[in-house]
């Protein structure tokens, strides 16, 4: 009688052995899946660059490339990028929340040298800017 005793606490203490074994085992998977998806969209939503124009000038010496930064959410303003030759300004865009495209950016080349860089928004008049680009300088 005694030994039907041991043997069922011991088959009891082995169960409960292989279910610490099983949320040890899920618990730290779980864990990196949820980092895994906080840092995807943490990444998505702050850091990734999703080009909205490419601009050559007239014999193509020289190229702007806007690109939007992270994604607009929530009302808030969209963070765009214009860049030339290694060099960069950021400017933000107040766009209703909603995604940049072709029609939110318009460069006009005066020449090889110089543009126009204007950026439109539901939210806000247009912007334009003065690109020169020996120097890459951006003036307002």
């Amino acid at each position: 009688m005694g030994f039907d005793v041991s043997i069922k606490k011991e088959m009891k203490q082995t169960k409960e052995r292989r279910k610490c074994s099983y949320l040890s085992g899920i618990i730290p998977v779980t864990i990196t899946v949820i980092l895994l998806v906080a840092i995807i969209l943490l990444y998505e939503m702050k850091w990734k660059e999703t080009s909205v124009v490419i601009s050559h000038s007239p014999s193509k010496l020289h190229t702007i490339e806007v690109v939007e930064v992270g994604r607009a959410w929530d009302g808030r303003p969209s963070s765009v990028r214009i860049k030339s030759e290694g060099d960069h300004m950021d400017f933000s865009i107040y766009n209703n929340g909603e995604k940049l495209d072709e029609f939110n950016v318009v460069v006009y080349w005066k020449n090889d040298y110089e543009a126009i860089i204007t950026l439109y928004g539901y939210e806000q008049m247009p912007e334009t800017f003065h690109f020169i680009a020996p120097l890459n300088k951006y003036e307002a």
